[in-house]
């Protein structure tokens, strides 16, 4: 319980498995409790025998198949089992005498699917419960909701109505939802490339400054390697583990900075074990651009002191930053002279040596890419004076 707590307390922290993992924990918890309490006492109600029988016995079996899913790290498998529970617990109440139960019980296997948050679950299941609830109403209305009320036929209308713009509300939220995710991930993985891609470049740097500077890389010095042992040693207490394993995990990290890591992988002769360290140390190698350098340069960046701070700072598009005209024309003037005159490309030997010819600028401010910067005016103006910026710039 403890640990189901800090995984609810830190899920913008999971991944994606593991939060629907989370999800299923506490749905099988409800369904437990709810199943522990509810079914027994139904069995004593006015239900046919096949009914006392088969609902319970189908409970209990997609119960189990749930938690075994679990178990065997079978998320989609156990996600679908606990909704077919659920739904078999409302079937099994819209069948008794008790039928507000059944009507509320539709609410709440509404209400898990929400839960899980996936959009194929709720149209599949929730709208074949929703359709099998707006005809429970107008069956069995009478007596489930309106026992008191001289216009019934108005009252199962009103409860349907209910039912279906619950349905459909959510079914509008996940729609919309499900679109701004997939245009946020979509974002952010182009923006992830686009800062891979400039991290490479100061790696690249870096490496030359070292080679020009004579000094080594810092996965080669005695401080780091003395670094990362007493770190390794120090973890490995806390976990109370056995000492020599630490250490040879520590040397066969350092041992992999020589290594191409493709080869230690595919190599025939390397075991599972060995494989399966190499694929996780793989991430932390300070040889190549990887994910520790990520984290470097966030953390870097984080206590950097940076311009002060005003009301445009994150935007791109210089007529969002200026508002004359004069000013965003000596905006794309020294865009111009940047790109002309700052060594940012590769030259045939691989090398940061080259900037961008007169042709490749007009080409470049041609792309598509180029409106998060530049407006069509912006454009259209530099290919109108084209001329004047080869010539003077």
């Amino acid at each position: 319980m403890k640990n189901l707590y800090r995984k609810l307390r830190n899920s913008e922290f999971l991944s994606l498995t593991e939060l629907l993992k989370t999800k299923i924990v506490v749905v099988l918890i409800f369904l437990f409790i709810f199943g522990l309490i509810s079914v027994p006492i139904a069995v004593f109600e006015g239900f046919s025998f096949d009914v006392r029988l088969f609902a319970p016995i189908s409970f209990i079996t997609l119960f189990l198949i749930s938690l075994i899913g679990l178990i065997i790290n079978r998320v989609r498998l156990s996600m679908h089992s606990t909704i077919y529970s659920i739904i078999a617990l409302t079937i099994y109440y819209t069948e008794s005498a008790y039928y507000l139960y059944g009507f509320l019980l539709i609410l709440i296997s509404l209400t898990v699917m929400i839960f899980y948050q996936d959009l194929y679950t709720y149209v599949v299941y929730g709208g074949g419960l929703t359709i099998y609830g707006l005809f429970y109403i107008s069956i069995r209305g009478e007596a489930l909701l309106a026992l008191h009320e001289d216009n019934v036929v108005l009252s199962n209308l009103t409860y349907q109505f209910m039912l279906a713009s619950f349905f459909l509300v959510y079914l509008l939220y996940f729609i919309l939802s499900d679109n701004i995710y997939s245009f946020l991930s979509y974002e952010y993985l182009r923006k992830n490339e686009m800062v891979k891609k400039q991290r490479k470049y100061c790696l690249k740097y870096l490496n030359e400054i070292d080679e020009k500077k004579g000094r080594k890389p810092i996965y080669e010095t005695v401080e780091f390697q003395k670094t990362v042992s007493e770190i390794g040693v120090f973890i490995n207490e806390i976990l109370e583990k056995r000492g020599e394993k630490i250490l040879e995990t520590i040397e066969f990290y350092f041992f992999l900075h020589k290594q191409n890591i493709e080869t230690v992988l595919n190599s025939p002769s390397a075991t599972t074990l060995t494989k399966k360290y190499a694929n996780q140390l793989n991430k932390y190698l300070l040889s190549k651009d990887n994910e520790i350098y990520a984290i470097q340069f966030d953390l870097i960046n984080k206590y950097k002191s940076a311009y002060s701070e005003h009301n445009n700072r994150y935007s791109t598009r210089i007529d969002e930053i200026f508002k004359d005209s004069s000013n965003r024309v000596l905006a794309l003037l020294i865009i111009y002279k940047t790109l002309k005159s700052e060594p940012i490309l590769y030259d045939k030997w691989g090398q940061i040596e080259r900037s961008y010819s007169h042709d490749e600028i007009i080409q470049l401010f041609q792309n598509k890419e180029i409106r998060e910067f530049l407006t069509y005016e912006d454009i259209k103006f530099f290919l109108k004076h084209q001329q004047y910026f080869e010539n003077y710039l």
